[in-house]
């Protein structure tokens, strides 16, 4: 595997997706060649470009304690904040679905349960859960999905950060 550093990840990004579906019809999210998501990490934007042969490249942009990547990879309840942390590495930065789904059912409650946290927290939390499905199995889990809906009409967009979770939530149902 290799880092690529570039000045713009997104732009970069944005000339991978439009060419892969331009040329094969689609953006491979899985298998072989695949490419991932632009990630917001704790140090960099990235994507994650995988060849056919499984050589690995990390393009990314790196950046100080920049405010979004702070916001999407932590919580406000300490009870969570670092199991959290964790979740979103192991899904975004390892795309490794399966144990972030174990420490999801391990960690988190029931997403139907009530979650005692802020309901910002919990959004975040179910952003990632609905994410996670959405990428290991390519469907939106219903439950998930009827718990977002519900917290964006209850909470949001008064605010930036829930204009923030109200954007994500889209994106991921889009498949961006």
């Amino acid at each position: 595997m290799c880092y690529v550093k570039v000045d713009n990840v997104e732009r970069i990004y944005e000339e991978f997706t439009s060419n892969l579906k331009k040329n094969i019809g689609k953006i491979p999210r899985s298998g072989y060649p695949r490419i991932s998501k632009l990630k917001e990490l704790t140090n960099d934007q990235r994507f994650i470009v995988t060849d056919i042969s499984g050589n690995t490249l990390y393009v990314g942009t790196p950046y100080g304690e920049r405010p979004d990547s702070v916001f999407w990879r932590s919580l406000e309840s300490a009870k969570y904040a670092k199991h959290f942390e964790v979740l979103y590495d192991l899904t975004y930065s390892k795309e490794d679905y399966r144990t972030a789904q174990n420490m999801l059912d391990k960690f988190f409650p029931p997403i139907t349960d009530t979650f005692d946290a802020c309901t910002l927290d919990w959004a975040k939390v179910l952003l990632v859960t609905l994410d996670l499905h959405k990428l290991s199995s390519q469907t939106i889990h219903k439950s998930v999905n009827d718990k977002l809906q519900q917290l964006l009409k209850t909470n949001g967009p008064l605010t930036p950060e829930w204009n923030k979770i109200k954007q994500k939530y889209e994106d991921i149902l889009k498949g961006e």
